[in-house]
């Protein structure tokens, strides 16, 4: 029984060893996992956290640019509500011009726009009775000017506040004060609001 005993005994001894080499390899393999899952997870933070700051810069980014849009649109804003205060004030004042820089005014409109010399002149309801005393002046320019000079005040008011129409057979030009403006105002308004702010 002896060799038997052996035998078993040296069984036992394989199996014990092979039990302590399984053990020993798994352990490796357990360690070897452990190691690759912190590994992984702290990859997968740093990934996560470089993304998290694309995330936070790109938000900021985006809030950046919405206020520097809101600035720029209450600025525009401002400078539009500013340039609007400064016609309507220059137009107001042209309103209230006195008598002769007045005449003169509605004179110099007069050469300017007067094609044949023979048009109706429409003044606003407020300036019909100056208008009316002007014409002759008027008359008298466009001969100097070498037109017939024979303008005479038509039967209608204009709806504008300021300023003057001509009304020729074919043609009718707006020189009304409020017609300017508009027109000034879009030429100069860039212009302007740039000297605003």
């Amino acid at each position: 029984m002896a060799t038997t005993e052996r035998i078993v005994l040296q069984i036992l001894a394989d199996a014990e060893a092979a039990v302590a080499e399984i053990k020993r390899s798994a352990e490796e393999q357990g360690a070897a996992i452990v190691t690759a899952a912190k590994e992984w997870a702290v990859a997968d933070a740093a990934a996560q956290e470089k993304a998290m700051e694309q995330q936070a810069e790109s938000e900021k980014r985006r809030i950046l640019i919405a206020a520097e849009l809101t600035v720029r649109r209450e600025t525009l804003a401002r400078k539009q509500a500013l340039l609007g205060e400064v016609f309507d004030t220059a137009l107001e004042r042209l309103y209230q011009l006195p008598e002769g820089v007045w005449e003169a005014l509605i004179e110099k409109l007069v050469l300017q726009y007067a094609e044949t010399g023979k048009e109706r002149v429409r003044f606003a309801a407020a300036d019909q009775t100056r208008g009316r005393a002007l014409l002759p002046r008027l008359n008298k320019s466009l001969k100097a000017k070498g037109l017939p000079g024979e303008l005479t005040l038509d039967d209608e008011a204009g709806t504008f506040k300021g300023g003057i129409a001509l009304i020729g057979t074919k043609t009718e030009i707006n020189a009304s004060f409020e017609a300017m403006f508009r027109n000034l105002r879009g030429a100069s308004e860039a212009e302007v609001a740039a000297l605003l702010l």
